[in-house]
């Protein structure tokens, strides 16, 4: 079979030949992509509104194609040019870019890390009689005793 004609059938039997000229049975292939020999039959004859929907759908064309040597992107894009309500294109990935922190976010972060730290140690880090002096209650000792 030429490039050319390989190329005019459509993606189902295209696996299904694949599948054949490589000498593998159904099963074969099931068990290789761990996938039901009804799910790989239901692919073969192009139905795929019978295998399970969205993410599940695109792998099951994957994982079939590599098992028997085809291009699994070239197939899916294939099989959603010719059934798109089915198997819809698959949705484009956007990802922004982190941006650069300006001089303000740098300072308000360098603040926020910086001042518990300083907190947290002259609080933990004085005597208790620097402290008692800071605050000015001499009297603390008279209540204490009292009680």
């Amino acid at each position: 079979m030429t490039v050319a004609h390989r190329r005019t059938l459509d993606p189902a039997t295209r696996l299904r030949d694949a599948r054949e000229s490589r000498g593998l049975s159904l099963r074969q292939v099931a068990d290789a992509t761990k996938l039901s020999v009804r799910a790989l039959e239901s692919l073969e004859h192009g139905n795929l509104s019978e295998l399970p929907e969205d993410l599940y759908r695109r792998s099951i064309v994957r994982a079939v194609s590599r098992g028997v040597g085809l291009d699994p992107e070239q197939l899916l894009r294939e099989c959603s040019s010719l059934t798109p309500d089915v198997l819809p294109a698959a949705p484009v990935v956007v990802r922004a870019e982190p941006q650069a922190a300006t001089g303000v976010n740098r300072m308000l972060t360098l603040a926020g890390a910086v001042l518990p730290l300083l907190a947290g140690t002259l609080y933990f880090g004085a005597p208790g009689d620097v402290l008692s002096a800071r605050i000015g209650r001499d009297d603390d000792q008279d209540f204490l005793v009292r009680y």
